[in-house]
This record gives structure tokens, C-alpha cells and sequence, in this order.
């Protein structure tokens, strides 16, 4: 999809518009925004855990949409550590380009 100053028709590619959106809702979600609508996805969906570690199961489309997305989404965060309560210690790079779980594999299995 080309823009029309680059001889294009102008059309909006709808996906990559849906992607960002959605990955917005994430980022409410993370960062605790306290609608009414983040709330209730939160208690529905993650009792208070992160959206990164969150298992997949039967859920609205919409949901089953932000799960599609995340690690895309994951790739780009940057997270500050408070409390610890959402930190991934295995799944999240800590050092170097891989999660522990790659680095550790015979550890990781151990524990799991």
C-alpha cells in the first residue's frame, strides 16, 4: 500500500492499523490505566498477573487478538522492576539477545 505521493491510492493497510491499536490496548493494560474496561479485562483475564504470561485459552476475540500480538509488543517494552510480581525471570532477556530459558535449558527444565 502506497501513499498517494508515492503514486499510491492512498488506502490505509487495515492490519498494520489493527496491530498498533491493539498493541496500544496492551500498553494500558501493562501500565494500569484505571478505565473501567482495563479493569475489567484484568480481573476477566490476568488476576494479577502480566498479559506476557498469561496463558491462551478460550476468550473474546478481541482478547485472543492482544494474545496474538504480545510478543511483538514484548519485543519493543522496556519494563521497570518494582515489586517483581509481573517479572518473567526465565522468558524475559535479562543479558545478551536470549531469555534464560535458552541459556539454561537443562536448568529450566529442572525447576519446570
Amino acid at each position: 500500500m502506497r501513499p498517494k505521493s508515492a503514486v499510491g491510492l492512498g488506502f490505509t493497510n487495515t492490519r498494520v492499523m489493527n496491530k498498533c491499536l491493539l498493541a496500544k490496548w496492551i500498553h494500558k493494560i501493562e501500565n494500569e490505566v484505571n478505565t473501567i474496561l482495563c479493569k475489567l479485562l484484568r480481573r476477566k483475564y490476568l488476576s494479577g498477573k502480566s498479559i506476557f504470561s498469561c496463558k491462551a485459552r478460550v476468550a473474546s476475540q478481541f482478547w485472543r487478538g492482544l494474545l496474538e500480538i504480545r510478543d511483538c509488543c514484548a519485543m519493543g517494552m522496556i519494563y521497570l522492576l518494582g515489586g517483581g510480581r509481573k517479572a518473567r525471570f526465565w522468558w524475559d532477556v535479562w543479558l545478551g539477545d536470549y531469555p534464560f530459558k535458552n541459556r539454561f535449558s537443562n536448568v529450566f527444565q529442572i525447576c519446570h
